[in-house]
């Protein structure tokens, strides 16, 4: 007897109905698929950014500079509330009193107009009684003559305006040296993984054959696995190189703001045109004019050389003109209006800490000028130093160049006399693993003539939007 199917004892109802939600589930899993966004559904593509990209990329999503601005403001609003101190002044104050005290009754019955002969009485201006005051009042002020006060505000608001510009540029000027390092190291793994990864290729190749011909003996034992050794010699560098990608990837995607996750790849070469000469002399006046960080000392030298003109007058007498209109009631149903004008003078004649005051100032001075020379010295140094740098990268590249020539000439001469059975494999293997090697080195040399640039650029504080442009344009980038 042929065996039912598995549904032949359920009930017709049940099965269509369990045929039903199958349908229904896979028709619902088809359209949440087709709902879900495309960065869902499959791997994200990576991104294929121009050294210029890059750098833009950096520079808006920047913590640094974003606070580089928000202290350009801080210090754009100081300077502009130390000018408006200068003008006049407008103060409204109001009182609400009631009291006994026979002072505050005698007065207050003055300035509200009421005062008559009955008060005079004895008992009256003894015992007069609450009485309620209400006293309202403008008041007019103008500073005539501060004591350099006011001026000294507006220098040290300027000069905090300026430092805070010099420190916003030179925080510019770093995260674009950042991002063109991160960009170029991302440009030198990826050469080298690729350098790395057509070696293995071409030795897995030789191995094969090699391989081969051991089989018929044509080829020593002891030759095939030591090339054998070599070729895993090159897949580990292979595989080191991976890491290293991955890391300036990330690196460069942090630095953007974006996930560590995002791949990101370069468009320029490595092999593009060689790094201009430059002159160390007119990159250090450059560096002297342009560095932010200079800027900024010689920002603070300025304020506190106010600061100590400041101190050295703050003996001087201040003197302000004021004019008030005050209004007094008992129960605002009707007031007495008042005015007053004329000028107030202030004059310090015993102020015990004014000379210490002054020796502060004049100490801080000196700390100022101090910081600024140490500075300038800073920057010659590291500017020398970069220069030396960026020359002996210069000179090594051509060298690096010439030596993957000649590993190259010389790994196309071994592989005919390897097959001739002229040379072994493990001489073929020994060619590709010095051809990896040269053209690494020579890859490395032009990274670091190119970074030594920009490194050299950003001591002398140059490295600006042309400057990331002629370094692109060097790595064979379209402007």
């Amino acid at each position: 007897m042929r065996g039912k199917p598995p549904h032949a004892t359920e009930e017709p109802e049940s099965f269509l109905l369990r045929e039903h939600l199958k349908v229904m589930a896979v028709l619902l899993a088809i359209l949440l698929a087709a709902s879900l966004p495309p960065a869902l559904c499959a791997a994200p593509a990576a991104q294929r950014w121009s050294l210029t990209q890059a750098v833009e990329e950096v520079l808006s999503a920047s913590p640094e500079l974003a606070q580089a601005r928000e202290r350009r403001e801080a210090a754009a609003a100081g300077l502009a509330q130390a000018r408006l101190e200068a003008l006049p002044r407008l103060t409204a104050r109001a009182q609400v009193a009631r009291g006994d005290d026979p002072v505050y009754v005698f007065s207050s019955l003055l300035q509200q107009r009421r005062f008559e002969a009955r008060n005079f009485a004895l008992d009256a201006l003894n015992h007069p009684g609450d009485l309620t005051a209400i006293h309202g009042a403008l008041e007019l002020g103008l500073p005539l003559f501060t004591a350099y006060a006011l001026t000294t505000e507006r220098l040290k608001a300027r000069a905090g305006l300026s430092a805070a510009r010099a420190a916003g540029e030179a925080s510019l000027q770093a995260e674009r040296a950042q991002a063109v390092e991160a960009y170029l190291r991302i440009l030198l793994a990826s050469s080298l993984l690729a350098n790395d990864s057509k070696r293995v290729e071409a030795a897995k190749t030789e191995i094969e054959e090699a391989d081969r011909l051991r089989e018929r003996g044509l080829v020593l034992g002891a030759d095939f696995y030591a090339a054998r050794a070599l070729l895993a010699g090159l897949r580990a560098s292979q595989s080191r190189r991976r890491s290293e990608l991955a890391s300036a990837q990330a690196t460069l995607a942090l630095l953007a703001g974006r996930g560590e996750e995002e791949a990101i790849e370069t468009t320029g070469r490595l092999d593009g045109t060689d790094s201009p000469e430059v002159s160390l002399r007119s990159l250090t006046e450059e560096a002297l004019q342009r560095r932010g960080e200079l800027l900024r000392a010689r920002a603070d030298e300025i304020s506190a050389a106010a600061g100590l003109r400041r101190a050295r007058l703050s003996a001087l007498p201040s003197l302000e003109a004021f004019a008030a209109l005050s209004a007094d009631s008992s129960d605002l149903s009707s007031s007495a209006s008042s005015r007053l004008v004329g000028l107030r003078a202030s004059l310090p004649l015993g102020d015990p800490s004014y000379f210490e005051r002054r020796r502060r100032a004049a100490a801080q001075l000196g700390a100022a000028r101090a910081d600024s020379k140490t500075l300038e010295r800073s920057i010659r140094i590291e500017l020398a130093q970069r220069y030396q740098d960026y020359e002996s990268a210069r000179a090594q590249l051509p060298l690096a160049r010439s030596a993957a020539q000649e590993a190259a000439s010389s790994l196309r001469l071994l592989r005919p006399l390897y097959r001739e059975g002229r040379e072994s494999i493990l001489d073929v293997l020994k060619g590709e693993r010095a051809l990896e090697e040269a053209r690494a080195a020579a890859l490395q040399a032009a990274f670091s003539a190119h970074l030594g640039y920009a490194r050299l650029r950003a001591a002398a504080g140059t490295l600006d939007e042309a400057a990331v442009g002629e370094i692109a344009a060097r790595l064979g980038e379209a402007r």
